[in-house]
């Protein structure tokens, strides 16, 4: 595993049923030249952005070639609509504009000294394929949307989204349980 820094990820380590394996005994991926592997409950897959034979060593010490086909070109996403909203001191302002390519708030005159939130949309047809979202540089906070469904949450520091979304979210946030808890004093007597 490799991180960049301010990066994170949880292991889970735990007894063998803790992930369906009753046993403990079932192969697990050592190491692989594929770009990912995933398990998916019944089958390990491997994930690749290009077409390629991957060689995938298990922890039985069987090695595994399976082959990727070929996989479409990336597409670069250069038009979009922005809709802003300007939190100004007394109001709210909003923007609408069109940008071919991508560029900063503070190169863009409307929105030079702008400060609120920003919705970006594209349209792109991607039908028959599963893909990532890679953002590039972004500064603040983003959530995305496909189709109007939401994504897991974009990791800052590498900011690619599976559009695929076969992660699920982890819990977080006030789980409790949450109790009030009376108590009553006595003062001592010295």
């Amino acid at each position: 595993m490799t991180l960049q820094p301010a990066q994170a990820r949880i292991i889970a380590i735990g007894r063998p049923s803790l992930f369906g394996d009753r046993t403990g005994t079932r192969p697990h991926v050592v190491t692989t030249d594929a770009d990912a592997v995933r398990f998916d409950g019944r089958h390990l897959t491997i994930r690749a952005t290009h077409a390629a034979a991957c060689t995938t060593t298990l922890s039985d010490g069987r090695s595994i070639t399976s082959a990727i086909g070929p996989v479409p070109s990336p597409i670069p996403l250069t038009s979009w609509h922005l809709t802003v909203k300007d939190w100004r001191p007394v109001s709210k302002i909003a923007h609408s504009l069109t940008l071919d390519p991508l560029v900063p708030w503070s190169a863009i005159p409307e929105l030079a000294d702008a400060s609120g939130v920003g919705t970006y949309t594209t349209t792109v047809d991607l039908t028959d394929t599963s893909a990532y979202l890679e953002l590039g540089e972004i500064t603040d906070t983003c959530r995305v949307r496909v189709n109007g469904r939401p994504l897991a949450p974009v990791d800052q520091i590498h900011p690619v989204i599976d559009l695929a979304g076969v992660l699920s979210r982890q819990p977080y946030g006030l789980l409790g349980p949450v109790r009030l808890v009376p108590y009553a004093e006595a003062e001592v007597q010295t």
